[in-house]
């Protein structure tokens, strides 16, 4: 956490002894030791008090960490406290109050909604990134495109071969998801699978880094990632013959992402306005370890 003038006071404050001390017994050093410290403590407690605390989706937080580095680089005495937890509890923090900004991917789900009602609190939302999902395959795969219907039959196992969708001598499809419940693999389901489908029983589940590894080194094999600029091994679908690019993906004509929007009470004050202003960023998308965020402004 970071302090400012303020915190260099504290230590000061808790640091500051007689030039000559007489010496002490161990229970008058421990004693000492406490009164030394506590106002060090206080100074602590104010600071963490006023911090900006933001909670929510894990789908975002790498992002949302990175900015809020930058935000209290650029802004000294400001504090940014960042954690986990999904969007879901990130829109009950901001509701009772625990935390000023919630990091969402999902929408407000019902209850909660009329939950923020009965309560008369107005909230702001700040759509701030989109995040690009990407159909995955081995670059020796001749198939580049694919229709949202055909991704949805390939991904339900309704198409279960590489030949049907056109490659001579085409094989099985060697179908891989992720674990079901987790953030990815929830987004994709409700964006990728199109008219009540499920994934196929048949598909292999393994984590994001082990899909990226068995599919640059078999041919037959797709998947599903969050965008990266580029991974060597892998070639990215387009969908409807729209890529994956960063323009396509913040103006919404490439159709599958996932939106990470901000969420915090109206009036919240201006320091969380000026911690948000700060994700209005000119370039078109970031680039994070290796994930690319498009820009929507």
């Amino acid at each position: 956490m970071r302090g400012g003038k303020s915190t260099a006071r504290c230590y000061a404050a808790a640091l500051h002894s007689p030039p000559e001390a007489p010496p002490l017994n161990r229970l008058a050093l421990r004693l000492l030791f406490a009164l030394l410290l506590t106002p060090w403590l206080a100074c602590a407690g104010a600071q963490a008090a006023g911090a900006i605390r933001v909670v929510g989706s894990t789908t975002f937080l790498a992002f949302v960490q990175h900015v809020a580095e930058d935000y209290m680089a650029q802004t000294p005495d400001a504090t940014v406290v960042v954690n986990a937890g999904g969007s879901s509890r990130g829109y009950k923090a901001v509701l009772d109050g625990t935390a000023d900004v919630a990091i969402v991917s999902g929408k407000l789900p019902d209850e909660l909604q009329r939950e923020f009602a009965r309560r008369n609190i107005v909230l702001s939302q700040k759509t701030v990134g989109y995040r690009a999902l990407v159909a995955a395959v081995h670059p020796s795969n001749p198939i580049r495109n694919l229709s949202h219907a055909e991704l949805s039959a390939v991904f339900s196992g309704q198409i279960s071969s590489w030949k049907t969708l056109g490659v001579p001598q085409g094989k099985a499809i060697q179908l891989l998801i992720g674990p079901p419940g987790g953030g990815l693999t929830d987004i994709w389901k409700s964006e990728a699978l199109i008219d009540g489908a499920t994934f196929s029983a048949k598909a292999q589940v393994r984590s994001a880094a082990q899909r990226a590894a068995m599919v640059a080194k078999n041919p037959d094999a797709i998947t599903y990632l969050a965008m990266n600029e580029d991974i060597p091994g892998l070639a990215y679908l387009s969908i409807n013959g729209v890529p994956p690019t960063a323009r396509q993906v913040a103006n919404g004509t490439y159709p599958l992402r996932s939106q990470l929007t901000l969420v915090s009470r109206v009036g919240s004050g201006k320091a969380v306005e000026a911690f948000l202003r700060h994700f209005e960023k000119p370039q078109p998308y970031w680039v994070l370890d290796g994930l690319m965020f498009a820009n929507p402004n």
